[in-house]
């Protein structure tokens, strides 16, 4: 799907620029619209930067993918690069139209490395658990294929069973709509996914029901019906015995880089009659709200995504839990952590009640810290419900689920998976009525960001929580939206904090939304668990009471990293924490990514200055991603030059050494304006707001004559300073500011010289930048060259990379983060001020190198002391 859309926008796109087109001659409507596409450039470059973050991830090794992610990442890719060379054409009036044949070359040469017809493997429709590998992950799926390699290359034990294949999913579901197999729904599907409305819930919930209920009701072909039901009855044989099953997901992407954690559905303890039915559940569930909003936050929506499903015996558990061979919160700790509950682990793993825990040292495998939780529910097989919830007995509520020696047991077999993948692992288990340890699931764990040492406490807030179990640190603060009920996920608003009595995988659809999380059960293993720490979001579980102590309304900060839920807002950042081993180099499908990867990934355009630095040096798709990165830029210098004095803009009633005129290209002014003017409290906009700090930086008296004696240095000081016109007044032309929240352009003519500053400021690291740029004077050749010393000389030392040609200053920073950004943009301003005839006050060369170091001391009105 994703392909089909690169091509369709492709063609479209170039048949644009194939026509004649009337330029809009409206300056303001060219303005408006060359941002906006700028801002689109923005995102999708942050995107294809991303893309090639993580396929760099990939190359160390350190996850399992199969051919089908290497297909999907360089079609997500060349999607995002597309969208940036059609951004740039927009913001520089089509003088890249060169960059697409550019593209099509690049990507050319990656369709034939990787991209072909999908065709069906030698694996057929099903294969048992002890003929399957990792190797085989594009045929069985992630969840099988760690199975099966935990079988037969550790040789732990894993239940019996056997996948059934992508094949199955292709034939069933259609993905080959031009072989006229199966039900032909993948077009149909891709139908229902294209009105979408991800911002509309409502939507979202009806195109999710249309879609599973289109898979439910739709024929499972004979001969795969056949290919069921001999796996099945040749499982029984091996087993010696009628069996009941468990059917389990096991997308190509699950439990790689993409955990998909608790998305995707499991039927428990059923029977042959059963398997077909619960085939198509567990392949609906691919579109179920979570797993579509799932996938819209990691950018694979539309993306063809091939399911495995595991068919397995179904253990009658009588303990199960989870294994984390690190903590992920600390993994410094050097600790294994095991979650136990009684009966089967599906109430581990979606938090429905707190699990024991046990904290064992891995240097000396000893037990060094326990919680044994009260168990008052457990959920068992039953032969005519499948599962039941059943009351744990009064006897037992308070014992613990694994004795000390199980435990150890149990951190040795996982500490052995965790050597064969060279990774810290996630693992999920159960010991059965004879007491055998089985794996039912393992992937590669995920850290969260660092937690501090020490617990810290915020003086002056008051505590309205501090219990509970750590699952991803960090700090979030917002108003709490206690979910009492699952139904009401859809009311929860922007930039909240949730408040839940349970922890489920199910608030993965608002988990691109909220600020933090917190519940009153569950642990740090489980799905929540899990993809909280994949979103990155400050995460309590087991508090306990936070639905009864937090209001819904309130105003709190959640302080997961030191157990603390405030009272109000408080403001903090936490270090990450990072991990990193490998186990995938030397595989057939690493090498593939290698070569695909030395067609996205290297950089050799790193000089934007240097004379190749051209479409035609662009060889891969950073290079031509970085390129059209600094032509937008460069192409937005230029914003304000079409500017007239007929242009819709707002003056300025603040009092600056310009006459200052404001267009606002987008949020970038408050309402209200005092007669029709722009003050101070009306600038929305981020960059032109600190640059206007030090623009009227009241410590700067420009409005007033400069007298300064310095022994030496000046000769013509005071009477030049006598002749300058009044300084009460603006001096020169119009001048321009365009703005936007994020954005700003400032164009000076003042004089006999003018300036250009140039920036984006966000949160958004990537997008950030300044551009500046100053010319002229009307002094003679040597005092203008003093100024541009002056000018270098400052810039070089806050920061700026400069160049300069004659009389004029090029100036410019890129990617740092938005505190820096307003901080330079508010020393521009106090520059620009003090620039003021700065020509005329430095009499001699060596006088530069005070006035610069004047200006650096904040001695801006340039006073001898």
């Amino acid at each position: 799907m994703i392909r089909k859309i690169f091509k369709r926008l492709r063609t479209a796109a170039l048949t644009r620029l194939s026509r004649k087109k009337t330029s809009n001659t409206d300056p303001l409507h060219s303005l408006v619209h060359r941002y906006n596409y700028f801002q689109e450039l923005l995102y999708y470059n942050n995107d294809a930067l991303k893309l090639i973050a993580e396929i760099e991830d990939k190359l160390s090794g350190n996850h399992a993918f199969g051919s089908d992610y290497i297909k999907l990442a360089a079609d997500r890719i060349n999607l995002s690069a597309f969208q940036v060379i059609k951004a740039l054409n927009h913001v520089a009036n089509n003088q890249y139209a060169v960059l697409y044949q550019v593209l099509d070359s690049i990507n050319g040469k990656i369709d034939r490395e990787v991209y072909c017809e999908h065709m069906p493997s030698s694996a057929g429709f099903v294969v048992p658990y002890k003929k399957i590998t990792r190797s085989l992950l594009d045929d069985v799926g992630g969840k099988n294929a760690n199975l099966g390699e935990i079988r037969n290359n550790i040789g732990l034990l894993v239940p019996d069973g056997f996948a059934i294949t992508t094949n199955v999913f292709d034939a069933f579901v259609g993905t080959r709509p031009r072989d006229g197999s199966g039900n032909n729904l993948y077009e149909r599907i891709h139908k229902k996914l294209s009105i979408l409305e991800l911002t509309n819930q409502v939507n979202v919930d009806a195109v999710s029901k249309e879609i599973q209920s289109m898979i439910i009701d739709s024929d499972i072909p004979e001969g795969l019906l056949r290919a069921l039901g001999d796996a099945y009855d040749d499982l029984c044989r091996e087993v010696k015995k009628t069996v009941h099953v468990a059917m389990r997901s096991s997308a190509v992407n699950e439990d790689g880089d993409l955990s998909f954690a608790g998305q995707y559905t499991t039927v428990l303890n059923i029977t042959k009659q059963e398997i077909p039915n619960a085939y198509k559940q567990v392949i609906a569930s691919l579109y179920c709200v979570p797993a579509i909003m799932y996938r819209y936050h990691k950018g694979l929506l539309g993306a063809q995504i091939r399911m495995g499903v595991g068919c397995i015996e179904m253990i009658d558990a009588k303990t199960a839990g989870i294994i984390y061979t690190l903590d992920p919160n600390n993994p410094r700790s050097n600790t294994v952590i095991i979650n136990a509950v009684r009966g089967l682990g599906k109430f581990a793993v979606d938090g429905t009640v707190t699990p024991d825990a046990h904290i064992i040292d891995r240097s000396s495998m000893k037990v060094v810290k326990k919680h044994i939780a009260e168990k008052n529910y457990m959920l068992t097989t039953n032969p005519v419900k499948g599962v039941d919830t059943v009351a744990v007995g009064s006897s037992e509520k308070n014992l613990p689920c694994l004795t000390d020696e199980q435990a150890l047991d149990i951190a040795k077999k996982a500490l052995t998976i965790e050597k064969h993948y060279n990774a810290p692992q996630d693992i999920e288990w159960c010991i059965d009525r004879q007491d055998r340890f089985f794996i039912l699931q393992s992937r590669q764990l995920r850290f969260s960001p660092g937690m501090a040492k020490h617990r810290k406490k915020y003086q002056g807030y008051p505590v309205v929580l501090d219990r509970g179990s750590i699952v991803c640190p960090g700090i979030g603060s917002g108003r709490a939206f206690v979910l009492m009920n699952e139904q009401d996920i859809i009311h929860v608003p922007e930039g909240s904090v949730l408040v839940a009595p349970h922890a489920s995988p199910a608030l993965v659809r608002i988990m691109g939304k909220v600020k933090a999380i917190v519940t009153d059960t569950g642990g740090i293993s489980g799905h929540m668990a899990s993809m909280a720490r994949e979103f990155n979001i400050p995460t309590i579980t087991d508090a306990v009471n936070s639905t009864s102590v937090i209001h819904h309304g309130d105003e709190i900060t959640v302080d997961a990293g030191s157990l603390f839920v405030y009272k109000g807002i408080v403001k903090q950042s936490m270090e990450k924490e990072i991990t990193a081993p490998s186990f995938m180099k030397g595989t057939p499908v690493y090498q593939m990514l290698q070569k695909v990867a030395g067609l996205i990934t290297p950089l050799h355009l790193t000089d934007p200055a240097a004379k190749d630095f051209v479409p035609e040096s662009c060889k891969t798709i950073h290079d031509l991603i970085r390129y059209c990165h600094e032509k937008a830029i460069s192409s937005m210098f230029y914003t304000c030059d079409n500017i007239s004095e007929h242009t819709t803009a707002i003056k300025a009633g603040i009092r600056l050494p310009v006459d200052l005129y404001i267009i606002d290209i987008g949020n970038g002014l408050k309402d209200n304006l005092h007669k029709g003017r722009a003050g101070v409290d009306n600038i929305d906009s981020v960059p032109f707001h600190a640059f206007m700090k030090g623009l009227m930086n009241k410590n700067i008296k420009w409005w007033e004559p400069r007298r300064i004696d310095i022994k030496g240095f000046f000769s013509v000081l005071s009477s030049h300073a006598a002749s300058i016109e009044d300084h009460t007044k603006p001096i020169g032309r119009r001048t321009y500011a365009a703005i936007s929240k994020n954005y700003f352009n400032f164009n000076s003519r003042v004089g006999y010289h003018f300036s250009t500053i140039d920036s984006y400021c966000d949160d958004i690291k990537n997008n950030n930048y300044i551009t500046f740029y100053f010319q002229g004077g009307a002094s003679e050749d040597i005092r203008r060259m003093r100024r541009i010393r002056f000018l270098r000389g400052v810039l070089n030392a806050i920061g700026f990379v400069t160049e300069t040609t004659g009389d004029r200053v090029t100036a410019y920073m890129r990617k740092y983060d938005r505190k820096t950004i307003e901080e330079k943009l508010e020393m521009l301003g106090k520059l620009t001020l003090c620039a003021l005839h700065l020509d005329m006050l430095m009499t001699t060369d060596a006088s530069v190198e005070w006035f610069t170091k004047a200006f650096l001391e904040g001695n801006y009105n340039f006073e001898f002391k």
